[in-house]
């Protein structure tokens, strides 16, 4: 045992001789930090704003996608108030935000909504997810968003730079111009195609684009049973040039089919 515990130590001290060994000590929580940080860095700076197109057959399930499409944008939104606080502030416990105080504001401008101000602390506003906080009701509602925002953003210390509005994460854009909404889905499918595989653009505020998904919500969408996930989902059709991100499509089917069952039952 002498012996092998001797031959284990020798090893040992030989390796920590070679540089590979040390940089293999120091490639290692380096790889981690890369492959942890990295994405999030893409998802928020290299990502462009993804635009789609929306037809609604059933004139009236559209705006359950545009209302999934407003909460997303504004929680990411919302999430880059927090970061933007703590960074700009001197320490995380000099932030000393009145939240009944805000509660009792929100409460005035959506009194049906209620929140409790016990189950939300000034920590909680700069780092809890939005959604986990209020209710969606309030992250759509455009006076008491603003009001949730600039609440936050006013306890910056003076002399903080001002804070920059983030592009949103979707954006819905009419058909391309010559496709009208009246074709047969087949004819519209068709006609899209060439978007979708990246080969035709969009133009957006005069500047040509990509489009990145299109949606058509069929006339009989409302006529699903249950309301389940599964009867929005056979009436939901979805196209998409990258089918791996599916925020979008998912949140979509989501507001869907929370709409059905909210009518079936």
């Amino acid at each position: 045992m002498t012996r092998l515990w001797r031959v284990a130590v020798r090893e040992y001290l030989e390796n920590t001789k070679t540089k590979g060994f040390w940089i293999g000590i120091i490639m290692f929580p380096l790889m981690i930090v890369i492959f942890s940080q990295v994405p999030q860095f893409l998802e928020d700076k290299a990502t462009p704003t993804r635009h789609f197109a929306l037809v609604d057959r059933s004139n009236e399930f559209g705006a359950f996608i545009e209302r999934a499409v407003v909460l997303q944008n504004r929680k990411k939104e919302f999430e880059e108030v927090q970061k933007f606080i703590r960074k700009h502030q001197p320490a995380a416990e000099t932030v000393k935000v009145d939240v009944k105080a805000m509660i009792e504001q929100l409460d005035e401008l959506m009194p049906q909504a209620g929140v409790s101000a016990s189950d939300i602390s000034a920590e909680d506003l700069l780092s809890r997810d939005v959604d986990n906080m209020f209710p969606d009701e309030f992250v759509e509602d455009d006076r008491a968003y603003e009001f949730m925002k600039n609440f936050l953003l006013g306890q910056l210390p003076e002399g903080a730079p001002e804070f920059e509005s983030v592009r949103p994460r979707f954006l819905q854009v009419p058909l391309p111009e010559g496709i009208s909404a009246d074709l047969p889905d087949e004819e519209l499918e068709s006609a899209l195609r060439p978007y979708l595989a990246g080969n035709s653009s969009i133009t957006v505020d005069g500047e040509r684009t990509e489009l990145f998904a299109f949606i058509l919500i069929p006339e009989n969408v409302g006529d699903a049973v249950g309301g389940s996930m599964g009867a929005a989902r056979q009436g939901f059709r979805y196209w998409s040039k990258n089918l791996t991100d599916t925020g979008l499509e998912s949140s979509g089917r989501r507001q869907i089919a929370e709409e059905l069952r909210r009518r079936a039952y």
